[in-house]
């Protein structure tokens, strides 16, 4: 088997909750200030789209424990179309372009 250096055996191998990592597919960030009003009446924050170098820069800042703004306000769609904030996915494990990023609490 080949490793990664700096990873836990679990991540390098993929066992658990790695292996079952939610694949991101578009990453964006969530604006509260500026609410977009459906036309049954649901209200939802802005999305604005970020660019793959930039997701990987946020993502990597989140895996650090020192991300730019709150988990809540940043959103994305998995490889289904389903919406998810990333505030759901405390503690867990989240997959762009073949490299998995664990979230931290």
């Amino acid at each position: 088997m080949n490793f990664q250096r700096g990873l836990a055996p679990k991540e390098a191998i993929g066992i658990g909750q790695v292996a079952i990592a939610i694949e991101i597919e578009a990453f964006y960030t969530l604006d509260p200030s500026d609410m977009i009003t459906h036309t049954d009446g649901r209200m939802t924050p802005r999305k604005v789209p970020l660019s793959d170098s930039y997701t990987i820069k946020a993502l990597i800042n989140i895996k650090d424990g020192k991300p730019e703004r709150k988990l809540r306000f940043y959103g994305f769609l998995d490889s289904n179309g389903k919406e998810h904030r990333l505030s759901e996915f405390k503690g867990l494990y989240v997959k762009f372009k073949d490299t998995t990023y664990k979230i931290q609490e």
